[in-house]
């Protein structure tokens, strides 16, 4: 597969491959020489270098690359190349709960761990507030997430609506206490009961990571199938050596729709309109307007919440690297 990486804008671009080769003919026949694909990068990455007539050859040049036609054989290996496992959060009774998992409430965030704060551009300090937290142990296991640990989700409430990215901090604890833990009330108080989880493993396929209409049209017809298997199923205790849930045809009611509180999915299951950049990955994402969580009237308008790092710092565990996204 050829990417082209635009360090200006930050954004990790893919195109097919007759996709890439039109993409370097338009720069080659520009400044009379061959561009090879690693060049045609560096090319997005200077934008602003070039005059304007050159740029927008190079706009005009990308949207007809993204229409062009992608054969059967490629596209499947992009719709493979695109798709990632992830674990759909469920809200359930406590006797199906994953042990320590809950969204909204008040968390167990160890004491020696200071409640997150942010500085306002005024100077004031204002504290986050909690959202969520996951038994990293008690998961289906992903390829990108800690196999143990806790993590701990807070975001801040009192940005403008019209902030779409947000402070947001996400801290991850490698201790993990199978018994009680006192609950913290030192932050803002929660306007929802704390909502316990099961978590089930699902598949979805990144709809914006080609740029080509075949492609997204592949994509989404792929996340019909993921989507249609998750809500036919129903949530089964897994076996005893595991720590999570199965999903299985359902004998009796299916579970409701329930498929935004996720992660690694994405607020669309796929339809990452705002996840352009495939270097990010979105950690967690929470339907703002279930109104279950309390947050429909809150500065989130009702969007779903997202919270994105970088692959890189996620497989790090630098989860200081974390932003909070208000969109869908």
């Amino acid at each position: 597969m050829n990417g082209l990486y635009s360090q200006r804008q930050g954004k990790t671009i893919w195109f097919s491959e007759a996709g890439t080769r039109h993409i370097c003919d338009v720069m080659s026949d520009h400044l009379g020489r061959a561009v090879t694909a690693a060049e045609a990068a560096g090319v997005f990455g200077r934008y602003a270098d070039y005059d304007a007539d050159f740029r927008k050859r190079i706009l005009q040049a990308r949207d007809e690359a993204s229409l062009i036609p992608v054969g059967p054989e490629e596209l499947e290996r992009m719709v493979d190349m695109a798709t990632t496992e992830g674990v759909v959060l469920h809200k359930v009774d406590q006797k199906w709960a994953a042990p320590g998992a809950w969204l909204m409430g008040e968390p167990s965030l160890p004491d020696h761990i200071p409640w997150p704060v942010v500085t306002h551009r005024d100077g004031r300090k204002v504290p986050l507030t909690f959202v969520a937290q996951i038994n990293l142990g008690h998961l289906p296991p992903t390829a990108i997430l800690p196999k143990s640990g806790m993590l701990f989700f807070f975001v801040d409430m009192t940005s403008p609506l019209n902030d779409a990215l947000v402070a947001a901090r996400v801290l991850f604890s490698e201790h993990v206490f199978d018994g009680e833990r006192p609950l913290r009330s030192d932050g803002p108080a929660s306007k929802a009961k704390a909502i316990p989880v099961a978590a089930t493993k699902a598949q979805c396929c990144n709809c914006t990571m080609f740029d080509s209409k075949d492609f997204r049209e592949a994509a989404l017809a792929a996340n019909e199938v993921h989507l249609a298997e998750a809500r036919r199923a129903e949530l089964v205790p897994a076996p005893p050596q595991k720590r999570w849930f199965q999903l299985r045809p359902p004998k009796g009611p299916a579970l409701d729709d329930q498929l935004r509180h996720n992660m690694l999915l994405g607020p669309d299951i796929g339809g990452w309109e705002d996840f352009e950049d495939v270097s990010r990955v979105p950690l967690l994402t929470l339907d703002a307007s279930d109104p279950d969580l309390g947050l429909s009237g809150a500065k989130t308008g009702g969007w779903p919440a997202t919270f994105t790092i970088p692959e890189n710092e996620l497989r790090a565990r630098n989860f200081d690297a974390a932003q909070a996204v208000l969109r869908g």
